[in-house]
């Protein structure tokens, strides 16, 4: 049979036959109701994607049906009126007037119908009309956020803080108080991605990227994949065929409901319909005073996760929530991805994929108030502590025999053999656990220069023990002290020993700096086993809850993630340390 060409950008030809119906361009979605209203009146026919030749490519063909196409018209379940789905003046598919028309009768005639329904036939404005209730991603551990990552094929590299784009090859940088973390990559692969989208049929994209906005089911999505919100998953789409890639996320779409309503029948089978109805009743607003049969929308989905708060509800556009940042008392200044707190004199990070999004600003100014709250209760404690120091008798701390002992002990800690720990070991040990730390690093943290621990401070058994401990180690440098005694004794040397030892410190490193390189190596010393075959591995985010966690209680400002790195870095280029990724390992020197 002779198949006679026409030419494919003609709008208003309708196919002659099936078989040229299978030449036509895009397509679009028409629900038809199962009772009739259709020319065919076929009861157990569905309803597939219409062909609309309003764009050049060739999708996958659906069948459909010559009558609906030729009246270009969709009928409507409720009054089974005729509703054109073009647009009058270009030909091209539109549900602008669908929307309109489906608004108007569902307020004129409402009826207790099943809205929902699991096939390819489902209508777009019904997925607007009641979202299910949100609910937050479950948090990942960080080998889920790597292996995230290394799935991903626009990844080219990725190291702990920072990713390699393989479409426009820059560097990504992640946030900082998190390894690994995905979402400013998401953010930049959707906005990188959509420039690479076909602008050929820019009016279809818009409708695609519509439909995907305002649908409750989806999370998040971008040129080439869409996030379910039930199930969670990542749904691969055609980027060049947009309505191709509507239909597949409708077919998704059903059968993750279908498992969503199996999961909900298990579940909900112990208690009777009378408990479970009107919860679901209670959770849709009617349209009319006395009517409370309005149509539950994924009713499956919403029984399986709990109901979200009040103030999620109604989501609020970025000038009104830029409008509440503003107008908190603890916000000195605003800006899209960040606001400065005027508590603790420090900018707050937002979220990257959203403007003025006030979660992140939330948690840390609970954190932050908590937190002031307890400095000021106590501080009437610490100012007595502070009296008792200045009032009562203070130890005298006598420190090694050699002033420069520091260097010496601090790189044998990180490049010493395991062999030979013997006497001089557990001496600088001792010198490191409570005298270094004292003398040294206390001070820088909290302002009070040459401040030494009181005697009220060593009461009880731990006192006792480090007492005897040190007194055992300063027998055993007896007889080198003898030996390094110069001529001229000095009129105080244990003071004037102390003070060598403050002073000693170079001006290029601070003694924040000190601390970090003493607590690592201690924990390489005592904790972290640096043999061959140990599995052991000092992190970075471990050491920085190591050093929050051996200060005193909100009495100094806590070390942050770049601050550590900035420390560790320098160690690195000073060869004292090894640091492959997000991991301090100790140098061995053969």
């Amino acid at each position: 049979m002779t198949v006679l060409s026409r030419n494919p950008l003609k709008r208003k030809t309708p196919p002659v036959d099936a078989i040229r119906a299978e030449t036509n361009g895009a397509t679009a979605v028409v629900l038809d109701d199962d009772g009739g209203g259709s020319a065919d009146g076929d009861a157990d026919e569905q309803d597939d994607i219409r062909d609309v030749p309003y764009s050049t490519r060739s999708p996958p063909p659906f069948p459909g049906r010559p009558g609906e196409y030729e009246a270009g018209r969709i009928d409507c379940p409720s009054c089974h009126k005729q509703i054109a789905f073009r647009d009058e003046e270009t030909g091209e598919f539109s549900l602008k007037r669908w929307q309109q028309h489906w608004e108007s009768c569902r307020q004129r005639s409402p009826r207790n119908i099943n809205v929902y329904r699991s096939g390819p036939d489902d209508l777009f404005p019904a997925l607007m009309a009641h979202p299910p209730t949100k609910r937050r991603r479950a948090k990942r551990t960080e080998e889920e956020r790597i292996a995230y990552l290394r799935a991903d094929p626009y990844v080219a590299r990725f190291e702990a803080y920072r990713v390699l784009c393989a479409s426009c090859d820059k560097w990504i940088r992640l946030r900082p108080n998190s390894t690994y973390c995905s979402i400013p990559w998401d953010a930049h692969r959707k906005s990188c991605l959509s420039k690479k989208i076909s602008n050929k049929n820019t009016y279809a994209l818009d409708e695609r990227n519509s439909l995907f906005t305002k649908d409750p089911d989806v999370r998040k999505f971008d040129a080439e994949r869409v996030l379910c919100a039930v199930c969670d998953k990542w749904i691969s789409i055609n980027p060049e065929d947009h309505l191709q890639a509507v239909q597949t996320w409708l077919n998704h779409r059903g059968e993750c409901a279908k498992r969503a309503a199996a999961v909900a029948g298990v579940s909900g089978s112990g208690p009777s319909m009378g408990s479970v109805a009107p919860s679901l009743h209670a959770s849709a607003p009617s349209i009319e005073g006395g009517f409370q049969h309005e149509p539950i929308m994924y009713a499956p989905a919403a029984g399986i996760f709990p109901p979200g708060p009040a103030h999620e509800s109604r989501r609020r556009n970025a000038e009104q929530r830029a409008a509440t940042l503003r107008a908190d008392s603890l916000i000195t200044h605003v800006e899209p991805n960040r606001v400065f707190c005027s508590l603790c004199e420090k900018w707050v990070q937002l979220r990257q994929d959203s403007s003025f999004c006030a979660y992140p600003w939330y948690q840390h100014r609970g954190k932050c108030l908590a937190r002031y709250q307890r400095r000021a209760q106590k501080a009437a404690e610490i100012e007595e502590i502070k009296k008792k120091r200045a009032g009562g008798p203070r130890r005298r701390l006598i420190r090694g025999s050699h002033p420069h002992h520091d260097e010496e002990d601090e790189l044998a800690y990180f490049s010493g053999s395991d062999q030979g720990r013997s006497d001089e070991d557990e001496e600088m040990n001792m010198r490191f656990d409570y005298h270094e730390l004292s003398a040294s690093a206390s001070p820088a943290r909290s302002g009070s220069v040459g401040s030494i621990p009181s005697a009220d401070e060593g009461q009880g058994s731990e006192h006792m023990l480090e007492q005897a401990e040190y007194e055992r180690a300063k027998a055993r440098r007896v007889h080198s002290q003898q030996q390094n005694e110069s001529a001229e004794p000095d009129a105080n040397p244990e003071v004037d020993c102390i003070d060598a030892r403050c002073n000693e410190e170079t001006p290029t490193e601070s003694n924040g700096d000190k601390f970090v390189s003493h607590s690592i190596a201690y924990l390489f010393q005592t904790t972290y086993d640096c043999s061959l075959n140990s599995s052991d591995e000092l992190s970075i985010s471990a050491l920085v809850a190591y050093l929050n966690a051996a200060m005193p209680i909100d009495k100094h400002e806590d070390f942050d993630t770049a601050e550590v790195v900035r420390c560790v870095g320098a160690l690195r280029e000073k060869g004292k340390i090894l640091l492959e990724g997000d991991v301090v390992r100790k140098v061995r020197r053969i």
